[in-house]
């Protein structure tokens, strides 16, 4: 399994759909899949803003 599959593919077994919206191949944050990925090395204002983004590009109320 290579890139994002490693991201899905938990999602996936457990029977969830998922997407993932990226500017680039490569994730950003360099804490991706180590064990220093926690949610204390995420850009949480940043996420929230990408997410009210796609909301409005989508349609979303």
């Amino acid at each position: 399994m290579a890139g994002n599959e490693v991201n899905h593919s938990p999602l996936w077994d457990a029977g969830y759909d998922a997407v993932m919206v990226t500017d680039t191949s490569f994730p950003r944050n360099r804490h991706s899949h180590r064990v220093s990925d926690t949610i204390d090395t995420l850009d949480l204002p940043f996420l929230a803003a990408v997410t009210e983004g796609l909301k409005a590009g989508l349609g979303a109320p």
